[in-house]
């Protein structure tokens, strides 16, 4: 068949086909960007937390053991943006006790806790609750290492438009890492299965030891030890499988959790300035301001009372000619100063009821922070929809078509403001200055403490977990 007749054959598409192509395209590049968006809000959730230090990267204190977490409290930049030329934030705070109580009953780390520290852990719980905590822990410390650099070193909106690479290109690195020193874990912990578990008990759990097993097993022993460690190098695939499961749960179980995050008061918010400038005042920083000595305050008022008159006088020949001039346009300005007057009380309202004033302490819901992305970066939005906009009437309706939509959107440029930037106002919560991007302190290494008097409690021989007990924490 000549390619004349097979070009012949072949059917244009009609401009209904082609119109009805174009809606799929832009209903679908509308939920990419709306998909996009969400992953965007989330990303920024990541870097932040990582900022506050709340994922359990310390194996010695809550939630794998007893001991107290030991983390500052800070306050952050959530959303920022500049507001003629100065640039402004909305101060948030991720709540320590709030958020650690979530952590606490997370499925991981109650796991890891309920077998290797309660009183039902034996030495198989003991073995796997060990390769699970190393795992774990290794993956949340890369996990908050990571995104704590991305919340240094990248401005907001381009963490946004990079969450599609930032967040899978961070889970594979945190989780491979997690699965590699789990597999590891694996086989090095062997000799954790030889063990009996000593708890020294003083109305709870305080200190736990392994010690030797003096039941059916001995320890350093003969031919048991070596089928044992045998055993576990055959089973090392199961362990790599299981590592690659914990890996997913950790995951999605990071991604999923929603932290508590409120609006820092203005109070706080002035402190945290405040103890800035003494800082920078004990390191030798010189003040910006300085005040005048009276005398030569008095000398100042007395040189500018004459200029004050003649500049009185100058003022009064502008007033007039301006009170000619207003007389064509005292309608225009009625409506003008009447739309002044009701933004004002608006402004005045919002500043009344702002966050930042209130006593109460206002959570910062995830429906506040896509409303504000929205409100914030919306010309940035609009921008990146008419790129999909345009490129999917190029593709569906050809180059005339396209013509017409760059028509389109520069009309839609100059007689809306749809891609002009959002000018914030008082009901934003948006206040001057930034804070910064410093992560707060945690120590992992508790204090040693005296323990005082305890009670030795030591558990019988070498015995198989029950099914319940190995489920029990899921």
């Amino acid at each position: 068949m000549s390619r004349v007749k097979r070009a012949k054959e072949e059917k244009t598409p009609s401009l209904k086909d082609r119109a009805l192509g174009l809606i799929k395209s832009l209903v679908s590049s509308f939920i990419k960007l709306l998909i996009h968006i969400i992953l965007g809000v989330v990303c920024i959730q990541q870097c932040r937390a990582a900022q506050a230090n709340l994922l359990p990267y310390c194996i010695s204190s809550s939630p794998y053991t007893e001991e107290e977490v030991s983390v500052d409290q800070i306050h952050m930049d959530y959303l920022s943006t500049t507001d003629k030329g100065v640039e402004k934030s909305i101060k948030a705070t991720y709540p320590v006790k709030e958020n650690l109580a979530i952590l606490q009953n997370s499925v991981i780390p109650k796991t890891i806790r309920d077998w290797t520290t309660s009183a039902q852990a034996n030495n198989l719980t003991y073995y796997f609750g060990s390769c699970m905590a190393a795992g774990a822990t290794s993956y949340y410390s890369i996990h908050t290492k990571l995104y704590s650099t991305v919340n240094s070193l990248f401005p907001q909106w381009l963490i946004m438009y990079a969450s599609f690479t930032l967040i899978p290109i961070i889970f594979q690195i945190a989780g491979i890492w997690s699965i590699l020193v789990f597999f590891v874990s694996s086989i090095t912990n062997w000799q954790m299965l030889l063990h009996l578990k000593t708890v020294y008990q003083a109305g709870k759990i305080q200190k736990s030891k392994w010690t030797p097993d003096t039941g059916i097993w001995t320890y350093p022993s003969s031919p048991v030890t070596i089928l044992l460690l045998i055993v576990v190098i055959c089973f090392s695939p199961l362990m790599a499988m299981a590592g690659v499961g914990m890996a997913l749960v950790l995951i999605i179980g990071t991604f999923l959790t929603t932290f508590q995050l409120y609006y820092s008061k203005i109070d706080q918010i002035k402190k945290v300035f405040i103890d800035t400038d003494e800082e920078n005042v004990d390191s030798g920083a010189t003040p910006t301001k300085t005040q005048a000595g009276g005398g030569s305050e008095g000398e100042g008022k007395g040189e500018g009372k004459d200029d004050k008159d003649d500049k009185d006088d100058e003022d009064d020949e502008d007033d007039k000619d301006d009170e000619d001039d207003k007389g064509d346009k005292d309608g225009k300005d009625d409506d003008a100063a009447k739309a002044k007057a009701v933004k004002a009380n608006a402004e005045a309202s919002c500043v009344k009821n702002n966050k930042t004033t209130s006593k109460i302490k206002e959570k910062f819901t995830v429906v506040d922070q896509l409303k504000l992305t929205f409100k914030v970066y919306r010309h940035i939005i609009m921008i990146i929809m008419t790129i999909y906009m345009l490129i999917d009437i190029q593709t569906n309706m050809g180059g005339v078509w396209l013509m017409s939509g760059i028509f389109a959107v520069l009309a839609m440029a100059h007689f809306t403001k749809v891609y002009h930037k959002y000018i914030l106002s008082a009901c934003d919560n948006f206040t001057p200055k930034l804070i910064g991007y410093t992560n707060s302190n945690r120590v992992c290494d508790p204090a040693d403490g005296n323990i005082g008097s305890q009670k030795q409690a030591e558990r019988p021989g070498w015995v198989w977990p029950s099914i319940g007990s190995m489920l029990s924490p899921f």
